[in-house]
């Protein structure tokens, strides 16, 4: 089963920021696993495969373009949300 994520965006594009629900891990996703994007705004899925994971930068491929991804100031790495849940924001560089 893949990661799941959110985006306002309407595409994985420079400056869209990707909030990923790593549920109760405490780590990111890591090499060779798939993270299904939802775009908010038309509810299309674009699935994105880890290449390379770090604490500050990960690096995922549609296939046809490699995206890295920095961490987003608005969230602070391993905080659980209210729910118990970590929810990390990546935005892409």
């Amino acid at each position: 089963m893949p990661w799941t994520a959110t985006t306002d965006h309407d595409a994985v594009d420079s400056g869209a920021t990707i909030r990923i629900d790593r549920g109760t891990s405490d780590s990111p996703p890591q090499n060779g696993e798939v993270v299904a994007v939802s775009h908010g705004t038309t509810g299309r899925i674009t699935s994105l495969t880890v290449v390379s994971a770090a604490a500050d930068r990960l690096e995922l491929t549609d296939g046809r373009r490699n995206f890295e991804l920095k961490p987003h100031a608005i969230t602070k790495p391993d905080v659980l949300d209210g729910d118990g849940r970590y929810r990390d924001a990546w935005i892409v560089a």
